[in-house]
């Protein structure tokens, strides 16, 4: 049976974050990257709800309700259910049912990390301003997809309700307030800028390409791509970082080996050390974090084109080349051939990710200093 945190702060935090999936650690996925420095140095309380998992996970910030039954039932009906079953109140569990009305009491401001939560709690919030973090364009994503009525109709409804609509791409921006006629003064960019400390990049020997993605449909997708890649390329070693690697049924290659969520230390290592990083991704909207993540670690990249979504290609033409997935292999090949080309690619890749540090003139307690006092 699940333990019930009952504990609530005695005075009210500045935040608290409604999430899906893992936040423990912080560099469990883009989306926990996202989710943690958003409101890095403030005063907030994170719940989410994640698996698989046999206990729930309790810090000084964060409370991790294991939610193996949704899941579960999840994958069984697939289609991206998990989000689905979590809006409609399915296989909530006991200890997150318990104490989310009790979060909300105690803060002033509630933050939607996605829409997904809205309906469970839109009679707890009562008074208090809501900031919707939209992680991506949810319609635009489900397109071709069963639910896709369903979560148009909900996203719409949030979008509409909440005080602040906070977009991660230019892109995602016009396609929100296009889709529900959102007005200007309701919304504001926030690019997602993984903070990385300054690294030397040391791959220009190596023979590893490196992929970092959490377990979700596009990077599913994106690591079959890749085990048709390391099939074809035995010579070469490939490394896979973050919860993609808890995927089943995954090809036993030799030459294709997946480490998972490793200290940050230790990825920075891997990624440093690496010939490469590989973004073979076919689908998804919002900016890809992992793309930033590559630019901080001074990596070459070889990307799709919308692997490079919230990017303006030709600002990253220097640091990354961008292709179609049925070129990785020729591509991969000729760069091992041009170890001249890779370190200029790598001091292009640094100096983008500085640049893109410089762009984002805005923060969001500035955001949230501004919609608190009123000015929204």
């Amino acid at each position: 049976m699940d333990k019930v945190d009952t504990k609530v702060p005695r005075r009210p935090h500045e935040v608290v974050q409604l999430c899906h999936g893992r936040l423990i650690p912080s560099y469990s996925s883009g989306y926990s990257l996202r989710c943690n420095e958003l409101t890095e140095g403030m005063d907030r309380i994170r719940v989410t709800l994640f698996g698989p998992s046999l206990s729930n996970n309790i810090t000084a910030d964060t409370y991790e309700y294991h939610a193996n039954l949704m899941l579960l039932n999840a994958i069984l009906h697939g289609n991206r259910s998990f989000e689905i079953l979590l809006s409609r109140g399915k296989y909530l569990p006991l200890a997150y049912r318990k104490n989310i009305s009790n979060l909300i009491s105690k803060s002033r401001c509630v933050i939607l990390e996605g829409p997904w939560h809205y309906r469970l709690v839109k009679d707890l919030i009562q008074d208090r301003p809501v900031i919707y973090d939209a992680h991506n364009f949810e319609t635009g994503l489900r397109r071709e997809n069963k639910y896709y009525e369903f979560v148009r109709e909900l996203e719409k409804e949030v979008c509409e309700s909440v005080n602040l609509i906070i977009t991660v791409t230019q892109d995602d921006m016009n396609r929100i307030q296009e889709e529900y006629n959102v007005q200007s003064d309701k919304m504001r960019l926030l690019t997602h800028i993984p903070t990385v400390n300054e690294c030397q990049w040391t791959g220009k020997n190596s023979k590893s390409l490196v992929f970092i993605g959490s377990l979700y449909e596009a990077n599913i997708v994106a690591y079959r791509e890749i085990e048709k890649i390391a099939e074809a390329l035995p010579e070469f070693n490939f490394l896979v970082l973050g919860s993609i690697c808890s995927l089943p049924g995954k090809k036993n290659l030799p030459n294709l080996k997946c480490l998972g969520v490793v200290p940050e230390t230790q990825k920075d290592a891997i990624m440093i050390g690496s010939m490469l990083a590989l973004n073979p991704i076919m689908l998804g909207s919002g900016r890809n974090v992992k793309m930033v993540d590559y630019l901080a670690h001074s990596l070459p990249i070889i990307s799709t084109s919308i692997g490079v979504r919230g990017f303006n290609p030709i600002t990253i033409q220097e640091a990354c080349i961008i292709i179609e997935i049925g070129d990785f292999v020729k591509t991969i090949k000729e760069l091992d051939r041009n170890r001249d080309l890779l370190q200029k690619m790598s001091i292009a890749s640094r100096k983008r990710y500085l640049e893109i540090k410089k762009e984002n003139a805005i923060s969001f307690r500035e955001i949230y200093d501004e919609l608190m006092s009123g000015k929204q």
